[in-house]
This record gives C-alpha cells, sequence and structure tokens, in this order.
C-alpha cells in the first residue's frame, strides 16, 4: 500500500493483518506498520530494500533471521515474524529514504539554485524506478492510497461544486 500520509492506512494495515490469511510486515513493537520508511530504518538504500524484498516474497520460507540482520542495519528494531504462507502485505511511502542532492556543496547558493534541483530530480527517478522494478520483479499488487480532502478537491474541481 503506498500513502502518503493522513488517509487512514495504519487503520486499515493494521486491520488487513487481523485476516487469517493475511500478513503484514511490520516492527516487532507493534508500532511500527511503515517498515521501510525514512523514520523507521533511516537511510536504506534501495539496493538493501531489494535484498529485504528478495528475502519476504522470492520463496515459501523467510529466514527472519537473515532478514533482520540486513534490516536492522538501519533500522532501529526488527521485523516482527512474516508468515510466507500468507499474502504478504505492506505499507510504505512511495519516497527516497536518503537525503537528496548534493553532500555537503548542495545547500551552497549557487549549488541550491542552479545544479542541485536537476540532481534532486534525478535522484527521485532512478528511486522511482527501482522501486517500480523491484514491485515487478515480485509481482507485488500495489494499492495507492489518495486523501479525502485531496479526492474531495478534485471532485470539486471537475464538478465545480464537490458533488
Amino acid at each position: 500500500m503506498i500513502f502518503e500520509g493522513k488517509e487512514g492506512t495504519s487503520v486499515l494495515v493494521r486491520l488487513l493483518n487481523n485476516f487469517e490469511r493475511v500478513s503484514v510486515v511490520h516492527q516487532v513493537d507493534g508500532k511500527i506498520w511503515e517498515p521501510f520508511d525514512k523514520h523507521s530504518v533511516g537511510k536504506m538504500p534501495l539496493e538493501t530494500i531489494g535484498q529485504c524484498f528478495d528475502l519476504i516474497y522470492a520463496n515459501n520460507y523467510i529466514d527472519m533471521p537473515k532478514l533482520n540482520k540486513i534490516y536492522t542495519k538501519t533500522a532501529s528494531k526488527p521485523l516482527a515474524m512474516i508468515d510466507a504462507n500468507k499474502s504478504i502485505g505492506l505499507k510504505m511511502r512511495f519516497r527516497p529514504k536518503i537525503n537528496l542532492g548534493i553532500p555537503y556543496i548542495g545547500n551552497l547558493p549557487l549549488i541550491k539554485k542552479t545544479i542541485n534541483p536537476f540532481v534532486i530530480r534525478s535522484q527521485k527517478q532512478k528511486f522511482k524506478n527501482g522501486m517500480i522494478a523491484l514491485l515487478k520483479k515480485h509481482k507485488i499488487v500495489t494499492f495507492i492510497a489518495i486523501r479525502q480532502d485531496t479526492f474531495r478537491l478534485a471532485l470539486s474541481k471537475y464538478h465545480g461544486d464537490g458533488s
């Protein structure tokens, strides 16, 4: 499930995890249900997310010690047990997990206004292409959540009165 915030997806994934044939990836304490979001894993590179996805989605067996060894290189807590015999779901924001731009000199005024925007756009595109490739590789069905207020705004622009 891809989301941006304030859509109500936390409730959805917790409810989905209660279904008998669904296992939602989350951290052990039950508080973090966005296991690959920046606040959960820090600056986890796309390659590491790919390694985790390979272990989660490639087999009917998930080597949890191996997965958590990779995952906790940047995450503060390990992932809870994932049942490979169920449909495996996860919730994440579709954005890079690293700081974008040119390191060190990217905030210098001239660089920030000229070169850095192109570098950031390129980095975002690389992440997007890499994530799409990962989702395709593992045949992950993706749901995109849209904030209700954004949806209402779009309807009001289309219909004129929000109806």
